[in-house]
């Protein structure tokens, strides 16, 4: 038998060829599979002799085993496919996923989702050593690659020398979760021009910046999400924080805007719009803010990061690619749209 051909049970062949959108014949299949980098790059597909016709297909497949152990150079092609069975398949195997400010709140919360769902996972943070082990950590609990890299998303050279990072690291970026920003509370007629100019560089600019950096690779492959964490204050306004709510509005904008330019490439833009949500971004408001926030949620608490980081993977998933421009807001009923 020639390098590379494995026959397979009756069963595999079935998950596999079910998984390429074909129709298996009565007998085993026989696979010859080309290998690379751990990855299944072609499939051929034939009926073993004997069967009724020759049915022959080529199938591209960009799908990397979900768990990193399999991809051991001492595994034969045959163990190496066990994992591209259904069952075992994450959303987003194979895919490389960026997000920023993902070294605590709802930033980890994808990117741990997204490591679980089988993605390559890279962290852009301005805490480079927290990011570094938020990679590690997941890593290790999701057996995933990961990358870690520090960046203010707010500069552009610094966002242009992370990206290249990160696709040295990991390859073409095919999901962007712009995720990097901060809060803080003052009074327009009190707030200096400083203030306002920071909070829109971190939380605005920054989307602008990384969201090009990825649009030339995802345009040439014909297959992109772009995930923006807003606010359903961009929605509602909120006292103190004209200043954050310009920002979150401006994405929300942004988001829609951009969307009508490169649905036409595969490539969808939605944002998400959460409620308040216990993060440490969220502890570092006044009390006074936060009791009165409370009183006003129909549900009659802060939102969990475990409750809103499913819904970035619903948008960056083969099952999103309907939502195109689209705001999805996980508030607990306190803007209700």
């Amino acid at each position: 038998m020639a390098t590379g051909e494995n026959l397979f049970s009756l069963q595999d062949a079935c998950n596999l060829v079910r998984y390429a959108g074909l129709r298996p014949g009565p007998d085993v299949l026989r696979f010859d599979c080309a290998l690379s980098y751990g990855l299944v790059e072609y499939l051929r597909i034939l009926e073993m002799p004997g069967s009724q016709g020759c049915a022959r297909a080529t199938l591209a497949v960009r799908r990397r085993p979900s768990n990193a152990a399999r991809q051991s150079p001492s595994l034969s092609p045959a163990e190496r496919l066990v994992p591209l069975r259904e069952e075992d398949m994450g959303k987003l195997s194979d895919r490389v996923a960026v997000v920023t400010g993902g070294a605590s709140g709802i930033g980890f919360g994808i990117a741990d989702l997204y490591a679980k769902e089988g993605a390559r996972v890279a962290i852009v943070d301005k805490n480079g050593a927290k990011a570094k082990q938020i990679a590690a950590r997941l890593a290790k609990k999701r057996g995933a690659k990961t990358f870690a890299t520090a960046a203010d998303v707010g500069d552009e050279k610094q966002v242009k020398k992370a990206f290249a990072q990160v696709v040295k690291a990991l390859g073409d970026i095919d999901i962007l979760v712009n995720n990097a920003g901060f809060d803080s509370t003052n009074l327009v007629a009190e707030m200096s021009t400083k203030e306002w100019d920071e909070m829109i560089r971190v939380n605005l600019r920054s989307v602008f910046l990384c969201t090009r950096e990825v649009l030339p690779a995802m345009q040439r492959q014909k297959w992109g999400r772009i995930i923006n964490i807003s606010s359903q204050l961009a929605h509602r306004g909120a006292e103190t924080m004209a200043h954050y709510c310009a920002a979150k509005a401006g994405i929300m904008g942004f988001t829609r805007s951009l969307a009508y330019e490169v649905i036409k490439h595969n490539i969808t833009v939605n944002s998400i719009n959460p409620g308040a949500t216990d993060t440490p971004l969220l502890r570092s408001i006044p009390k006074s803010w936060m009791k009165k926030k409370l009183a006003e949620i129909p549900a009659g608490r802060l939102g969990r990061v475990e409750e809103i980081a499913p819904t970035a993977v619903l948008l960056a998933s083969d099952e999103g690619s309907y939502y195109v421009g689209a705001s999805l807001n996980p508030n607990g009923g306190d803007y209700m749209i």
